[in-house]
């Protein structure tokens, strides 16, 4: 089931002022955001998706999908 989220970030000169970004997503998806935390701004962002319609087989995988998404961090350079 594909759904959305709106979340808040800090934006602007300091930090003054806050900037929505809506993020979509299908249920089975897991989003690891690393920000910087001086400026709450993102750094590196994982997209994981398992294609489980029960709630306790994505559970399972949930290390799994975690590993694997850490495997591709620090990103390379072109």
């Amino acid at each position: 089931m594909r759904r959305s989220e709106v979340e808040a970030y800090s934006a602007g000169w300091r930090g003054r002022g806050t900037r929505f970004v809506r993020v979509p997503f299908t249920e089975g998806t897991l989003v690891i955001d690393l920000r910087d935390p001086s400026t709450r701004s993102l750094v590196w962002r994982a997209i994981a998706r398992e294609d489980k319609s029960n709630a306790a087989k994505v559970e399972g995988k949930l290390d799994d999908m975690v590993r694997k998404s850490f495997d591709k961090y620090p990103p390379k350079a072109k």
